[in-house]
């Protein structure tokens, strides 16, 4: 899990609040990202293009979709993801201010992404024998 804190002007009025965010994928959801990308060796290839060959686009689209199904609540001792609370999040002024930082500030946003998708975790998944089996049939 990663939790960090922003403060972000609302959209009413001039207030300037804190928030708090909280974002996490489980191994589960990381194996059905990874399966959007044509699995874990695909997924990685493409983040690292897109770095390499600075192509702002995808690295924007694929930062809205990872920060997308990271996203959630917490609500008590319980982390609650829905599709109204991404909506809500991404649409948001909370978002604008992150997504600056995120383009402002390079060690945050590997940060960030390091603490969605750890390394290790990634690894992990490409020993998983589900992950094999599904990896072959996008090799065949």
């Amino acid at each position: 899990m990663f939790k960090t804190t922003v403060r972000a002007k609302s959209l009413f009025d001039d207030e300037v609040v804190s928030h708090t965010l909280y974002f996490n994928l489980s191994r589960r959801e990381v194996f059905e990202l990874a399966k959007e990308y044509n699995g874990i060796n695909a997924f990685q290839e493409y983040i690292t293009n897109a770095q390499e060959d600075e192509n702002l686009l995808q690295i924007v689209e694929f930062t809205d979709n990872i920060i997308g199904k990271a996203y959630g609540e917490r609500q008590g001792e319980r982390f609650v993801k829905s599709e109204l609370i991404t909506k809500n999040f991404i649409d948001g002024p909370v978002y604008e201010v992150l997504f600056d930082k995120l383009a402002a500030d390079p060690k945050f946003a590997k940060e960030l992404m390091e603490g969605i998708l750890p390394t290790k975790l990634l690894e992990s998944l490409k020993d998983d024998p589900k992950y094999k089996e599904i990896a072959a049939k996008y090799d065949a």
